[in-house]
């Protein structure tokens, strides 16, 4: 399988050194605004979009996270309803009620991506949560 662009998930993780970046903290308080998670450079595949929901968000309106980049805020992560449960989600790029993005397509450039929680009327006074990515270099690796 080795470094081929068409590789399946499976022989993506066999083959590469998977990464995982550290976990970004999102809170009430950060309503509205994008907040940077990590950049995926040039050539790499994101996986994986974790999100451990650790007190749910109390808006009167709807509460959704989205996890992006600068010009498409939702291209991973589009609309997670974090009003309710806690624990881990690990969105394996499922995105828009399931439909899944092509988890081979590699990154064109150096690629910074951000979490955004968007409280509906922007009156939460409660909620906390994580975002982590899973990628792999655009790299064989070394045996």
């Amino acid at each position: 399988m080795g470094n081929k662009q068409t590789d399946t998930r499976d022989a993506l993780i066999e083959n590469r050194g998977v990464q995982m970046t550290d976990y970004v903290n999102v809170g009430f308080g950060d309503d509205g605004t994008a907040v940077y998670v990590a950049t995926i450079p040039k050539g790499a595949v994101l996986l994986d979009v974790i999100v451990n929901l650790t007190a749910v968000f109390d808006d009167s309106g709807t509460d959704y996270l989205t996890v992006g980049t600068a010009l498409n805020p939702d291209a991973y992560v589009d609309d997670l309803d974090v009003s309710s449960g806690t624990g881990v989600s690990v969105l394996s790029m499922a995105r828009d009620a399931g439909t899944a993005l092509v988890p081979t397509v590699p990154m064109t450039a150096d690629t910074p991506i951000y979490a955004q929680y968007d409280g509906q009327n922007s009156n939460s006074t409660a909620g906390a949560l994580t975002v982590s990515l899973v990628w792999v270099p655009n790299a064989v690796k070394a045996p």
